[in-house]
């Protein structure tokens, strides 16, 4: 069975898509990781992309420009010029699927006014927006869905699925529920039986699996999937066939 197989052998069975990466250094977390370093562990387990951001952009620029198998998101601070100059000018760069928002560190409520020409930026090229969802003050599932709500037809990822509290995990379940443009991406969310749930709950073509690398191990976050007891359909909409789909990508 796909379930007793060691994680690196998960890519020889289902296509995977890392729909959450980064490069760059974070002294902070002590971790690190250059495009390299991630296109050498994307090949150690079988991985066929990966969408990747980082406060530097110009680095990801870069980086998906050189590796076919790397695709970029902008990071935005809307209180930051400099990023959504960044963002203009890449609307056309067809290697740029989106854009990464995170409130937390950037300092903002995720439906504070300053964000909505962003959203509105990614919406008129068909971007997908990627949302931190997990701490207070600024990432709490509900205040996100303030955001969601006001876009009823831009697609947001709930990057994390609200972390490692349950009271924010439960609460990232109940927004999605409620507004069908919200994903989930449970990296770095402790609990398997709550990736089983979101399936259930919202429907398999709405959960997406991505690593969270270097914050997160590769390992850890492909055994948690194989833990949540999916079907084999499940699984290969959850590891890859969703993020093909939303990000209209195929090899």
């Amino acid at each position: 069975m796909w379930r007793d197989l060691h994680p690196k052998e998960l890519g020889h069975r289902f296509k995977i898509v890392d729909v959450h990466s980064h490069i760059g250094d974070y002294p902070a977390f002590n971790v690190s990781m250059t495009a390299e370093s991630l296109i050498r562990e994307m090949k150690t387990f079988g991985i066929r992309r990966a969408v990747v951001f980082s406060y530097d952009n110009q680095a990801v620029a870069e980086a998906v420009k050189r590796y076919d198998e790397l695709l970029g998101m902008a990071w935005v601070n809307p209180r930051t010029e400099s990023t959504i100059n960044f963002l203009r000018q890449n609307l056309k760069n067809p290697k740029f699927v989106g854009v990464k928002l995170h409130p937390l560190l950037d300092g903002y409520l995720p439906d504070d006014p300053i964000v909505h020409p962003i959203v509105e930026t990614a919406r008129s090229v068909g971007w997908v927006i990627l949302i931190h969802c997990g701490h207070p003050p600024f990432t709490l599932p509900w205040s996100i869905e303030e955001l969601v709500e006001r876009f009823p037809d831009q697609r947001f990822i709930l990057g994390h699925m609200g972390h490692g509290n349950i009271v924010y995990i439960n609460g990232t379940l109940a927004v999605a529920r409620r507004r069908r443009n919200i994903y989930l991406e449970p990296s770095g969310m402790p609990m398997h039986t709550k990736i089983k749930e979101a399936v259930e709950a919202i429907g398999k073509e709405r959960v997406l699996w991505g690593s969270d690398v270097p914050f997160h191990d590769l390992s850890v976050e492909l055994m948690k999937l194989q833990a949540a007891e999916l079907s084999e359909d499940e699984m290969r909409s959850v590891l890859g066939e969703n993020a093909e789909r939303l990000f209209s990508v195929r090899d």
